[in-house]
């Protein structure tokens, strides 16, 4: 367990510019296989992008200022655009995003932990409710 702490606490020291650049490089590897776990859903892959980040930033129930910058610089949303995502957060994402990395490969799932890690870890800090949907992606 100490060694998931210690990863952890390795995101939280990257710098922001780091972080954004491993969550974007995760989520153009994720992007082909998530757009497929909705064959018959219009924008589905943009469904579960936006499912996996609202599950991230929800995880603690609160969406910090750098979490909310983290996911506009992330998808390259404007002001008004990344206000209406988050209207659409319900506070289901996390169990649905538990989900997804259930039905997925193994790279998609590391993938989709990486991003969710990003966002958790871009305010400098993680909460144990985030470490805890972390690892409960992880299985651990």
């Amino acid at each position: 367990m100490s060694q998931f702490r210690d990863l952890m606490q390795k995101y939280v020291n990257l710098e922001y510019n780091e972080l954004l650049a491993i969550g974007k490089k995760a989520l153009g590897e994720a992007y082909p296989v998530l757009k497929n776990l909705l064959p018959d859903q219009k924008d589905s892959a943009v469904y579960v992008v936006l499912t996996i980040l609202l599950g991230a930033v929800g995880a603690d129930g609160t969406l910090s200022v750098k979490e909310r910058q983290f996911m506009k610089d992330l998808l390259d949303l404007d002001d008004a655009a990344i206000d209406n995502f988050i209207k659409l957060y319900t506070g289901k994402e996390e169990e649905t995003v538990r989900s997804i990395v259930k039905l997925v490969d193994a790279d998609t799932k590391i993938n989709v932990i990486t991003i969710v890690t990003c966002i958790v870890a871009c305010d400098e800090t993680i909460t144990v409710d985030e470490l805890s949907f972390v690892e409960s992606l992880l299985g651990i």
